[in-house]
């Protein structure tokens, strides 16, 4: 991808790399947040919505991408109800505070998975490294790992296809399988990965796989930083006095 044809893709953060920088900030800023404050976290659905003004990704594909994902954090946070201690009351009956901590951690995730979607989907992650002047070993291996996920799923899907084949067609993996099935999918991995590194120094690769030229970082760039980190401090300075 071209200068020219970034510059042309470009939205509101002309950067990829402050981009990228932007969303990290972003995450650890609702990551601090404490596990009762769902409320405070609401005024910093602007990062994600403002994403997604300028973004080509439909509502849709936004929520499955979300949705995907939130079993996850789902079960993170699933006994909390049950473990905390504390108690309010709502309409004459009493909750436990663990079920605002659950919806606390429900709520961070989907601001930060939102936002880290609409972000990878607008820019070149490598060049957003390069951008940043990381060693370019590092950028390599973060290059390497984020295009061939979709291989290792692919692998996962196809042992559990092959699974319920032959244990006739059972939704689940046993418990009792697992251990073999995890050990037979690290033995794919490796042999696949062997392979696929194969592919590649037969096609010339050299242990330098990322060959983007980001262009410098502007005054303009540092200020649109700057000017989202420290609106994402204040909303957290007035959650913090509001909780």
């Amino acid at each position: 991808m071209s200068i020219d044809q970034s510059e042309e893709s470009a939205t509101y953060i002309q950067h990829n790399s402050i981009r990228l920088l932007t969303t990290v900030f972003f995450s650890a800023v609702v990551i601090s947040f404490g596990k009762y404050a769902v409320m405070s976290l609401i005024p910093l659905t602007i990062y994600p919505i403002v994403l997604f003004g300028y973004s080509k990704i439909s509502l849709k594909e936004l929520t499955k991408r979300v949705l995907w994902l939130e079993p996850i954090f789902i079960g993170i946070g699933i006994l909390n109800p049950f473990f905390d201690k504390h108690h309010f009351l709502l309409l004459g009956l009493s909750f436990s505070y663990g079920w605002i901590s659950l919806l606390t951690i429900v709520f961070k995730s989907v601001l930060i998975i939102s936002a880290t979607y609409l972000m990878a989907s607008e820019i070149i992650i490598e060049e957003a490294l390069m951008g940043l002047h990381l060693p370019l070993l590092f950028v390599t291996q973060i290059s390497l790992t984020y295009h061939y996920i979709a291989v290792l799923l692919n692998e996962i899907k196809n042992m559990e296809l092959a699974y319920k084949l032959r244990s006739g067609l059972n939704h689940k993996i046993s418990i009792f399988h697992l251990g073999s099935f995890l050990g037979s999918l690290l033995l794919r991995t490796l042999d696949k990965a062997e392979r696929i590194h194969q592919a590649m120094l037969l096609r010339g690769f050299e242990g330098n796989g990322v060959h983007y030229v980001s262009r410098k970082i502007t005054y303009k760039d540092v200020g649109l930083f700057l000017g989202w980190s420290m609106g994402f401090v204040i909303l957290k300075a007035i959650g913090i006095w509001v909780w």
